[in-house]
């Protein structure tokens, strides 16, 4: 697939091309070879990469709405029929695209990009940096309306649990505090509810808190002998 109408200095933030169906040996840009077991696709060889992920894309819905600004992407189309819009964030051109099973995309960065499934497509995308939520700005390539979960709200979605995960990891490495923690350096269940009753409004206008609970009839050493109960009864009859 050649893009002749996508302009040079674009082209260099995408490129699209469908693997070949080759003999062996394959050559540096990858094929397809067929055995009766099945076939066997090299996408890509000596590259290294830290991000793989499989994607689903369900007939009429939309994955993307998003560019990257540091992210390089290479998607291949294992199934299924895609519709993929491009817009360069630079110069505001636009591409559309048909693309299907057994072709690799490769974006870059400040391309923004959207995938929309004519019917139930599965792909795999490789990248050499690792997930960043920050990373990733929301663009309206394709109208979202009928999908609510893809565009902005997914952006921030991601962005919302990598925060939660940053959170968790930091919560691990802690260092485990004196005065009693619990796993991962967090404050055990009776440190956390003494801090609790301390800040209480109520319980400190009452002088009282889960380190300093009230005095009880049963006195501060355990129940009371025969003797200090007759007294104490005798006290509440006066």
């Amino acid at each position: 697939m050649e893009l002749k109408a996508w302009p040079d200095a674009t082209s260099a933030k995408l490129s699209v091309h469908e693997l070949p169906q080759v003999w062996a040996p394959i050559p540096p840009e990858g094929g397809i070879l067929v055995f009766e077991a099945g076939r066997f696709a090299r996408i890509l060889d000596g590259e290294p990469f830290q991000y793989l992920a499989y994607l689903e894309y369900l007939p009429g819905q939309t994955r993307g709405n998003h560019y990257h600004r540091i992210k390089q992407e290479l998607l291949y189309i294992t199934s299924g029929r895609l519709l993929a819009y491009y817009v360069d964030v630079d110069t505001g051109r636009s591409l559309e695209l048909t693309i299907g099973e057994g072709h690799v995309i490769r974006t870059g960065p400040r391309l923004a990009h959207a995938y929309r499934a004519q019917d139930a497509a599965y792909a795999i995308e490789i990248a050499a940096q690792r997930f960043d939520a920050t990373d990733i700005v929301p663009y309206d390539v394709y109208p979202i309306s009928d999908d609510p979960r893809t565009g902005r709200e997914a952006t921030e979605l991601a962005r919302e649990l990598q925060l939660r995960d940053r959170i968790d990891a930091s919560h691990r490495r802690a260092p485990l505090a004196s005065g009693g923690t619990g796993r991962a350096g967090r404050p055990s269940r009776d440190v956390t509810e003494d801090a609790d009753a301390r800040r209480d409004p109520m319980m400190q206008a009452c002088g009282t808190s889960e380190a300093n609970p009230p005095k009880s009839a049963a006195g501060p050493t355990g129940p009371m002998d025969p003797d200090e109960r007759r007294s104490a009864a005798d006290d509440v009859a006066s």
